[in-house]
């Protein structure tokens, strides 16, 4: 089986679990971590679809917001949008798709991969690589490379994940997003589904 058509098959793969996660199964999206591992994590035991491909230079989309200027600190998410469930009580996280398109331009891959950052508390920003790599470890106890950062395993704990809201003049406040590593994974999926670059070299 050549690689172009090992690429398909892994697009294939995420397109299966994104049906699936919009047909209301949420968990569906952490099966979408394994397939992108697989086409773009470059490690010294594993290669790469897009390197075997010589393709880790092409351009993939962003939707990831900027972090405003005026939330020096705390929490901020650039990739899902949150709403109140009212039955619940709690914050409910849901891929954001073409919500913000303003928000959206092509970047090229080390940058989308390793540099920008879709989600931060204080000083630390959690990239989509850290983001997929934690979520394949997680899922069903698969293994992921040595380099992993050891303190990464939060990023698909739905405690984890938080942010800062302020109301009428009041004072700030963390509350936790529910549901958002499966909504960021799902966001992921639809840009790279939604990025010709990349399907153009599975042949689509």
């Amino acid at each position: 089986m050549g690689f172009q058509q090992q690429l398909d098959e892994q697009l294939c793969s995420i397109e299966a679990s994104c049906r699936g996660y919009d047909a209301g199964t949420r968990d569906e999206a952490m099966h979408i971590a394994a397939p992108m591992r697989a086409i773009f994590h470059q490690a010294s035991n594993s290669t790469s679809l897009l390197t075997h491909l010589k393709s880790r230079f092409i351009e993939l989309l962003s939707t990831s917001v900027k972090r405003p200027a005026d939330i020096p600190s705390g929490y901020w998410t650039g990739l899902v949008q949150f709403e109140l469930d009212l039955q619940e009580s709690i914050f409910i996280c849901k891929p954001k798709f073409d919500a913000t398109r303003s928000a959206h331009r092509f970047v090229p891959f080390q940058y989308w991969w390793d540099s920008e950052p879709i989600y931060q508390f204080g000083h630390k920003k959690i990239r989509r690589r850290d983001l997929i790599l934690g979520a394949a470890n997680a899922d069903r106890g698969g293994h992921v490379e040595s380099e992993l950062p050891p303190d990464s395993r939060w990023v698909v704990d739905e405690v984890g994940w938080k942010t800062t809201i302020q109301t009428d003049n009041g004072p700030q406040r963390e509350i936790v997003l529910y549901y958002a590593p499966q909504a960021a994974l799902r966001q992921v999926a639809y840009e790279v589904l939604k990025s010709p670059a990349l399907l153009k070299l599975a042949g689509r």
